[in-house]
């Protein structure tokens, strides 16, 4: 999900997501939406590893668009998180009850 501080009584915003930081030639992604946020479709299928930029602009009501916003970059992260461990019951364990509670180590997920 992206998403930027509304401009004034903007009724629009152009959202641009490149591979490219400069966005020389066409880039990836280039919506028009009514909403101060985007979150970025199935179908656009971002490479993982890849470092991406994005910037958007207020458009206005006769579809003029004003100075584009500060480039912001990132990076889709495709490494899964870490196995958890298991702390609870221990393995090979009797238990006495028919609900048993199982407790893993907490794991980070990858930044």
């Amino acid at each position: 999900l992206l998403s930027w501080t509304t401009v004034g009584a903007s009724p629009q915003y152009r959202l641009q997501i490149d591979d490219k930081p400069l966005f020389y030639g066409t880039p990836i992604l280039d919506q028009v939406v009514s909403v101060n946020s985007y979150t970025i479709p199935p179908e656009l299928a971002l490479t993982g590893g890849v470092t991406y930029y994005a910037r958007c602009q207020a458009v206005d009501g006769a579809g003029v668009g004003g100075v584009w916003s500060t480039i912001i970059d990132f990076t889709i992260v495709t490494a899964p998180p870490p196995v958890p461990v298991l702390v609870a019951p221990p393995a090979d364990a009797t238990i006495p009850t028919q609900t048993p509670t199982f407790n893993w180590q907490p794991v980070t997920s990858p930044q």
